[in-house]
């Protein structure tokens, strides 16, 4: 063992040469040693570029999707954007005439439903083109806000603010 004064450092030519991969010693990973070398160096940094930028793709044209549902035999339109929020309601003035509140409201829903659908199908679309290759997110329900926010920080990071 060598001995130092209290308070110096051990020099970087007397340090212990240590090197570990980054999946340990092979026995974390249930005891089999990493089958293929990380890929590292300029390769690896073009891929991730380019992931990045088809990221960046998918972002702006979830962005700018839009889509419409009909109710109401298409007195009520309603147009929604690609995270499945309302912008736009239209209410065509003989629906006052023809519907009941309570059935104005329920054709109301059933429009803004239809939009929010057809916009999420019309997102995953879009997502699924900007990034062949890669799997496409779950569209069964409208959780496509995670997914949205997730692309906003990557795009974030890369710009270096909000956008």
């Amino acid at each position: 063992m060598v001995s130092r004064a209290p308070g110096r450092k051990r020099s970087a030519s007397s340090a212990p040469a240590v090197r570990r991969s980054m999946w340990g010693s092979g026995n974390d990973r249930g005891g089999a040693a990493m089958a293929e070398p990380v890929r590292t160096g300029p390769g690896l940094l073009s891929d991730v570029e380019q992931l990045e930028r088809q990221l960046l793709a998918a972002q702006e044209a979830v962005a700018a999707t839009t889509a419409t549902g009909e109710a109401a035999d298409g007195l009520v339109e309603a147009t929604a954007n690609g995270r499945g929020e309302l912008t736009a309601l239209y209410l065509d003035t003989r629906v006052y005439r023809e519907y009941a509140p309570e059935e104005l409201a329920a054709q109301i829903v059933a429009a803004v439903a239809m939009a929010r659908t057809n916009a999420q199908q019309d997102a995953l679309a879009t997502y699924s083109a900007a990034l062949p290759g890669q799997p496409a997110p779950k569209g069964d329900d409208l959780e496509f806000g995670p997914l949205l926010s997730e692309l906003e920080r990557s795009g974030n990071r890369r710009t270096g603010g909000a956008r």
